[in-house]
């Protein structure tokens, strides 16, 4: 669908994938769910090189700015994954926040279309109530900026777009300085995003991650869409969440569905678009627009 052809490797006996660029190997996405090591970022951690060259050294979760024990031997999950048509799905489970009197249920999903294009769900089923933080550890200092619901890094070669697309994702425009961890001797950049939700209720994070060489020209639109079921009417963000990303000429629609609602044979329209699954990827751009079904 988009340039440059991908590869997606499951760790054996491990709650990890590698994501890699044919062309470019050192290009890679590692995403992994390890035990408890050193700081809470080790959970549904995502660790990014584009071009052989660092973007995220460390992107994981925070529920309720609390550590956990060091000795948690909490259960995690490696869900079923696929790759198809140059187009990845990958989904861990973290249940090391169900321990609480109130836990907490955590699954990431990302979803790849090549090489430099990333779609990112947090899905959180809690008990109680809950703040939810997501946090992006970035590879160099003085290289972030904040403006509205958009995240820009400018590394050396490679610049990147994070787009914020639940309505209810704040940040409050700070950029603060950590420690960059074992293998790295410098501060780092983190931008953290923090939601409540009260009640016990299903809260899930969507983001948009837009890669690309710097200085050259790019541009992007992103839309959420609202999908409607022919057998149930129309959907909420609970149920379904859809995407329209503009890049050119290139026209994509992406639909995820929380907690696999959708059952095989319920037809459902996103846009322009039809399909059965729960989670597809579209190529609206084309005449066919046949989806590429990844769940």
């Amino acid at each position: 669908m988009l340039a440059r052809t991908i590869t997606l490797e499951a760790m054996q006996e491990k709650e990890e994938f590698i994501l890699k660029t044919e062309e470019t190997p050192e290009d890679r996405m590692h995403f992994k769910n390890q035990s408890f090591l050193y700081d809470h970022r080790d959970h549904l951690c995502v660790e990014l090189t584009i071009n052989g060259e660092a973007i995220f050294l460390r992107s994981g979760i925070l529920i309720d700015r609390q550590y956990m024990d060091k000795e948690d031997t909490s259960k995690r999950e490696r869900q079923p994954y696929l790759l198809k048509e140059n187009c990845a799905f990958m989904q861990l489970n973290c249940t090391a926040y169900m321990n609480q009197k109130e836990g907490v249920l955590a699954k990431r999903k990302i979803i790849a279309i090549g090489s430099k294009l990333f779609i990112l769900m947090d899905e959180f089923y809690p008990v109680g109530i809950h703040t939810y933080e997501q946090i992006f550890q970035f590879s160099r200092k003085k290289a972030v900026m904040i403006s509205g619901n958009r995240v820009h890094y400018e590394g050396e070669k490679i610049c990147m777009d994070m787009y914020y697309m639940s309505g209810d994702m704040t940040t409050d425009g700070s950029i603060s300085m950590i420690p960059g961890g074992m293998s790295t001797g410098e501060g780092t950049i983190t931008d953290a995003i923090s939601v409540r939700k009260e009640g016990g209720a299903f809260r899930s994070l969507l983001s948009v991650l837009h890669c690309y060489e710097k200085g050259m020209t790019h541009s992007i639109e992103i839309r959420k869409l609202v999908p409607e079921s022919f057998k149930r009417g129309t959907m909420n963000d609970q149920q379904v969440e859809a995407l329209e990303i503009t890049m050119g000429e290139k026209r994509i629609i992406v639909s995820i569905s929380h907690l696999d609602v959708l059952e095989n044979a319920d037809l459902f329209r996103v846009g322009d678009c039809n399909g059965f699954g729960n989670v597809l990827v579209f190529d609206a751009s084309s005449e066919e627009k046949k989806p590429i079904v990844l769940r």
